[in-house]
C-alpha cells in the first residue's frame, strides 16, 4: 500500500534527481542499507507523522535543496553524508550498483492476494498502477483503490487502515472477505467513487489537444507559426505549485495562477466546454523544443511530470503526465502548461554539460516550443 516495487527507482529517471522527494526521504532514513533497501527509521519515530504534517525542519530542507552541487545537499540538511541520497544522486537508474533496489521482477511471482491503496497525487502511483497490472497479467486478481490523496494523505491512511481491518483480517482467517470491484476510482471533478473492472478503464479514448502558437488547444496543429519562446533562468527557477510530494505540506491540487503569470511559462487554453468531459487513464504530450544551450528540462502541466532532454535543433520529447481521473464539467476550460522546470520539486538544470549531481554553473536558457503541423506539439488524453 502507498509503495512500490522498485521504490527509490521510482524516484530516478535519467539526468533528473527529483530532489524535493529524496531530500525529505533522506531527512527521515537512517543511513544503513539492509538487503537492497533504506531503512525509514525517523518515520518510526515518535511524532513524525505530526512533525511532517506542520512543516518541522523545513527551513532547514529548503536551504539544503538551494545548495549546489546536488551531492552537498545531505551535508547541509543531516549534516552527514547519506548514503540513500548519495546512491541516487549518483547512479543513472540502470546502474548495476542499484540493481538490489528493484523488484519488479519478481511482482508476478507474488501468489497471496493483493489489495493495492494509493492516491492520484501520491509518488508512488505510476509504480503501483504497473506492479498492479503485473499481477492482471500474471493471472493473480488483485484490487485496486485509488483515492484523491498525496503520500501521507490521513485519507489513504484510513482507507489502507479499513483494507487491513476488513480485507487483510478476512483473507487472514480463511474468510470471505467484503466484496468490491477489482478496480475503484475517486473522480476528481464528479467528487464520486466508481467501480470498474480494469485498469486503465474500457472506453476511454485517446483524444489530441494540439499547442497553438496563439496560446489555444485544439483538435488540430496549427499552420506554419515561429515557436512560443521563454527564457529559464536557473539562480530563479519555475517553482513547483501542488503536486504528488512526498511531504504532505502542499501537495495535491494547488491554484497555478500566480505561476501562471511569470514569463518563464507558457499556457494553452482551450475553449469552454459543451458538455462534460471526463478524462481517466495515462496523459502523455508529445512537443517539439529547441534551446541554445546543451540541455534543458520539460516540465508539462495536466496533471505532472517532467522529462529531460539534450536539445539537438529541434526534438521531440515524449513526457508522461500522471495518470488521473478528472471530469472537466460543461463551462469548463483545459489547459496545459509547458515550462523548463518545477524546483524544488525537481533540481534545477542548469544548462551545462556537466552532469546534473555535480553541476555549479548556472546558465540562463532561451526556450523555444513548436507547433506548426509539421512539430505538432500535443497533449494526449483518454477521454470520454
Amino acid at each position: 500500500m502507498n509503495t512500490s516495487s522498485r521504490l527509490a527507482l521510482g524516484l530516478m529517471r535519467p539526468g533528473r534527481v527529483d530532489l524535493e522527494t529524496i531530500t525529505n526521504f533522506s531527512w527521515n532514513t537512517a543511513p544503513q542499507r539492509r538487503n537492497g533497501s533504506s531503512l525509514p527509521a525517523a518515520q518510526e519515530r515518535r511524532g513524525y507523522l505530526l512533525r511532517s504534517m506542520v512543516g518541522a525542519d523545513r527551513r532547514r530542507i529548503a536551504n539544503a535543496m538551494n545548495t549546489l552541487p546536488v551531492t552537498d545537499v545531505d551535508q547541509v540538511m543531516l549534516g552527514r553524508t547519506s548514503e540513500f541520497f548519495q546512491q541516487i544522486v549518483r547512479h543513472d537508474p540502470s546502474s548495476t550498483y542499484l540493481e538490489g533496489l528493484d523488484r519488479s521482477g519478481t511482482v508476478a511471482d507474488v501468489t497471496v492476494p493483493v489489495s493495492s491503496v494509493t492516491g492520484w497525487y501520491d509518488i508512488f502511483l505510476a509504480d503501483q498502477l504497473q506492479d498492479f497490472t503485473t499481477l492482471v497479467d500474471a493471472g493473480r486478481q488483485p484490487r485496486l483503490t485509488v483515492g484523491p490523496w498525496w503520500h501521507a494523505d490521513p485519507r489513504g491512511m484510513g482507507a489502507s487502515i479499513t483494507q487491513v481491518v476488513e480485507w487483510a483480517s478476512a483473507v487472514a482467517t480463511g474468510q470471505e472477505p467484503p466484496h468490491q470491484a477489482p478496480v475503484r476510482l475517486y473522480v476528481m471533478g464528479a467528487e464520486e467513487w466508481r467501480d470498474f473492472a480494469s485498469w486503465p478503464p474500457a472506453g476511454y479514448e485517446p483524444r489530441q489537444l494540439h499547442l497553438r502558437a496563439d496560446g489555444t488547444l485544439a483538435g488540430t496543429a496549427g499552420s506554419a507559426q515561429p515557436p512560443s519562446t521563454f527564457i529559464y533562468d536557473p539562480n530563479d527557477p519555475t517553482p513547483s505549485l501542488g503536486g504528488a510530494k512526498l511531504n504532505p505540506t502542499g501537495a495535491g491540487p494547488v491554484d497555478n495562477r500566480k505561476l501562471e503569470e511569470r514569463p518563464d511559462v507558457l499556457t494553452f487554453t482551450g475553449t469552454p466546454l459543451t458538455d462534460d468531459l471526463e478524462v481517466i487513464g495515462q496523459v502523455t504530450a508529445d512537443v517539439w523544443v529547441r534551446a541554445n544551450r546543451p540541455s534543458v528540462d520539460v516540465f508539462v502541466r495536466l496533471c505532472d511530470d517532467l522529462v529531460h532532454v539534450t536539445t539537438d535543433g529541434a526534438t521531440r520529447a515524449t513526457v508522461h503526465l500522471s495518470p488521473t481521473a478528472y471530469r472537466f464539467k460543461k463551462g469548463h476550460r483545459l489547459r496545459v502548461q509547458v515550462s523548463a522546470g518545477a524546483f524544488p520539486r525537481f533540481a534545477r538544470n542548469l544548462g551545462g554539460v556537466e552532469p546534473a549531481a555535480h553541476a555549479t554553473t548556472a546558465h540562463t536558457t532561451a526556450f523555444e516550443l513548436f507547433q506548426d503541423e509539421a512539430h505538432a506539439s500535443a497533449v494526449t488524453i483518454p477521454a470520454r
